[in-house]
C-alpha cells in the first residue's frame, strides 16, 4: 500500500510541475523513474491517467479524478502533520 501511496503522490507531482523531467528535478530522481512509477500505476489501476505527447501531458477524465483525490489526501497528510508540530 505505501508503494501505491508513493506512486499516487509522484503522479500528483508530475501533474503540478507539468513534466516527467520537472518532476523527478524536484523529486531528486531520474526522469525514467517517474516514468515508470506513472505507467506502472496506471497498468495496476487499468486506465490511462495522462496523455503523454512530445510537447505537453494532459490529464484524461480519470487522471483527473485521480488527480483531485491524491490532492486532498495530500493536503489531509500535510494538516495531520502539522497539528502535531
Amino acid at each position: 500500500m505505501i508503494d501505491r501511496l508513493r506512486s499516487m503522490a509522484i503522479f500528483a507531482t508530475v501533474v503540478d510541475r507539468g513534466s516527467f523531467r520537472a518532476a523527478a528535478q524536484h523529486l531528486g530522481l531520474a526522469p525514467s523513474r517517474i516514468s515508470q512509477t506513472v505507467s506502472k500505476l496506471e497498468s495496476e489501476l487499468g486506465v490511462t491517467l495522462l496523455y503523454r505527447s512530445t510537447r505537453q501531458l494532459s490529464l484524461t477524465n480519470e487522471g483527473h479524478i485521480l488527480y483531485t483525490k491524491v490532492g486532498e489526501m495530500l493536503q489531509a497528510a500535510e494538516t495531520g502533520l502539522d497539528a502535531i508540530n
